[in-house]
């Protein structure tokens, strides 16, 4: 049995508590293997879990079993941005959704390459990794290398479906039209609310159409209520008079509450106007839950929003089964940039005004047949994304780092003799 370290922000609401949630209970699916401990780390401003299930209690032992243990441990998992991945353990594997642009920064690269092993949630994750090019010169004269991409191994693995029973928010959220769009998402530059709000506004002005936006832009907190609503009610008001409705939904929500969100019968379609994802949870939980998804057509989401096909010269093809919006890749807003994350010689995408207003028009008269077209896409994904599939990827991960040949022979050093 390895001893395992998990540093993460296991109690974190955030994309990467989640991320964290995900990790520890896959390998907790295989105690005859791991023994496992958590160092929690905090997630920006992001609110903590307060709820007391057993799976809190549970991730909360953990933490106090690393309290107590004062040994080595032969695997670390860390479970954050790559800056702040160490050597915590005998092997050590680097855990991240990356970052939403077309490459990572440099001392992602080092610091990644320092692990023995990197667990990515998507193929736009990998590319990146693994295509960055960037410049070393070297110590003994002035010679410039350009060199490429994460040399260590860089493996895949998505989220896993959650069997949630949703909750029935029929009289909790009263909508005034039948058909209305949700987003659930942040208000941050990278998410690009404020356009898709614009063209949802200008494409539907005078119709009987909502959209609804479960939105926060630090945290879950009373003030951030008040602040992300001041932002939300003045824009909207800039855009003019209209028919349409924009619904606001902030604070904390249960995983059964957030997938009552999604299967609302009056809630038709999921849409975003995202810059880019490392995957795009939401956008996942609306796709297994049968929502027809309007989203640009780059990143990590595209892994699970198209569906792979036999052609008949037996090469495979991804067929696509959402309503995809054209973008442009170009630099990203000055005002979108964050210090070792996002740089400005990155670059990320742009979806297209016009085809994004023509995707949601397309959804709102064709209704049944993306219904349809939804139906096909939710089964695939509940039948490949299970949580016994992808428990089983991440533990495989895990052991496959932990007994690779260069691991093996490290481990022996200590058996070489001075003759």
């Amino acid at each position: 049995m390895k001893k395992v370290l998990v540093i993460a922000p296991i109690l974190s609401r955030s994309g990467y508590g989640v991320h964290a949630r995900f990790i520890v209970d896959a390998l907790a699916s295989r105690p005859d293997l791991y023994d496992l401990h958590v160092h929690p780390l905090n997630w920006g401003t992001s609110s903590w879990l307060m709820e007391d299930t057993h799976k809190e209690k549970f991730y909360k032992f953990l933490i106090n079993k690393k309290e107590l243990y004062t040994g080595q441990y032969d695997i670390s998992l860390q479970v954050t941005v790559p800056t702040e991945w160490v050597q915590a353990a005998k092997i050590n594997i680097g855990v991240t959704a990356g970052v939403e642009t077309d490459i990572i920064p440099q001392d992602w690269v080092t610091t990644a390459n320092g692990m023995n092993k990197v667990i990515v949630t998507s193929q736009h994750t990998a590319n990146t990794f693994r295509n960055t090019k960037y410049e070393v010169k070297a110590n003994h004269n002035d010679e410039v290398l350009s060199l490429i991409g994460v040399k260590q191994p860089v493996e895949v693995i998505g989220y896993p479906v959650r069997t949630v029973t949703p909750t029935d928010l029929s009289d909790q959220l009263k909508l005034d039209y039948d058909f209305n769009f949700l987003s659930v998402t942040q208000l941050a530059p990278r998410k690009n609310v404020e356009s898709m709000l614009k063209w949802f506004v200008e494409e539907f002005r005078n119709e009987k159409v909502g959209i609804v936006l479960k939105c926060h832009a630090g945290n879950n907190s009373t003030p951030d209520r008040f602040l992300s609503e001041d932002m939300l009610r003045r824009f909207v008001s800039s855009l003019g008079e209209r028919t349409c409705k924009v619904y606001h939904i902030h604070g904390s929500m249960s995983d059964e509450d957030l997938h009552g969100l999604y299967v609302h019968p009056k809630i038709q379609a999921y849409t975003t106007t995202t810059h880019g994802e490392g995957f795009g949870l939401p956008i996942f939980e609306a796709a297994y839950s049968g929502l027809p998804v309007i989203a640009p057509a780059w990143s990590g989401h595209q892994d699970f929003l198209c569906i792979p096909r036999k052609m008949k010269n037996g090469k495979e093809k991804r067929q696509t089964y959402y309503e995809k919006v054209p973008v442009q890749v170009a630099p990203v807003q000055q005002e979108a940039y964050m210090k070792g994350i996002i740089l400005p010689e990155m670059k990320w995408a742009y979806p297209q005004e016009n085809k994004f207003k023509r995707a949601m028009r397309s959804v709102f008269e064709n209704i049944k047949s993306k219904r349809r077209t939804a139906a096909t896409l939710q089964k695939y994904i509940l039948e490949t994304f299970t949580e016994e599939n992808q428990f089983a990827r991440v533990c495989d991960a895990v052991w496959d780092a932990a007994h690779n040949e260069k691991t093996e022979w490290a481990d022996k050093m200590d058996e070489v003799q001075v003759i």
